[in-house]
């Protein structure tokens, strides 16, 4: 983790300083100058990120004249800097269709594909992306009323090319398809949302068979 470091000097003793990491309304180092020492140094170590794992699944290929599967991974779209051949001890043989995926940090956005490896080293082409879809806009306690009901905007993420379905609640609010892939694959459509239920409203995008976090707002006139 990182180190952050705040270094106070003062000009005059019996200074007391306060400093907190992280924001929470209470101090977590406390000091006092004195002549002989008017420098106080407080150094906070920063905790590791939260992690957490995710198995993907997949078609098996229609051949025989292959070794294994590689899945790739990273946090841009069609940009992989990570795969399952990294780890020697994680081959993935040519009857298996599925990999957990571990050490993933949590809230971040990862985009995966997959290829055969045939003998003699040459590789099949990728598969269809496959990514946790997102929703950008609108964010939690949003409202809808009677002069935005029938053509309210949503956007967000997902993996390039990747058809995205829109529900509140379960009422599906349509489809659309993901693109972009240079900038990350990006989505957004106009719904209508008079065909939901009135009150609360939990938004979320579906995509490549997984779910998007829910963004809570309100549906009422």
């Amino acid at each position: 983790g990182r180190t952050d470091v705040n270094f106070f000097h003062v000009s005059v003793p019996d200074i007391e300083v306060f400093s907190d990491f992280p924001a929470d309304k209470s101090y977590d180092e406390k000091g006092t100058t004195i002549l002989d020492n008017r420098y106080i140094r407080f150094i906070f170590q920063s905790s590791p990120p939260e992690t957490g794992t995710i198995t993907l699944t997949w078609d098996p290929v229609d051949a025989t004249d292959f070794e294994n599967y590689v899945l790739y991974w990273g946090t841009a779209s069609r940009h992989y800097p990570f795969n399952s051949n990294d780890n020697s001890e994680d081959i993935i043989e040519n009857s298996t269709t599925s990999y957990t995926v571990t050490n993933l940090v949590k809230e971040q956005l990862y985009y995966f594909g997959v290829r055969a490896l045939y003998r003699g080293g040459q590789f099949s082409d990728y598969s269809n992306e496959a990514a946790i879809p997102s929703i950008i806009f609108p964010g939690n306690n949003f409202h809808i009323d009677e002069g935005n009901q029938t053509a309210y905007t949503v956007s967000g993420t997902a993996a390039e090319l990747a058809e995205v379905e829109i529900f509140a609640g379960n009422v599906s609010l349509g489809t659309t398809t993901a693109s972009g892939a240079d900038h990350g694959a990006v989505w957004s459509k106009h719904v209508d949302f008079t065909s939901s239920d009135r009150g609360t409203v939990v938004l979320t995008s579906r995509s490549t068979g997984a779910v998007s976090k829910e963004v809570m707002g309100t549906y009422s006139f």
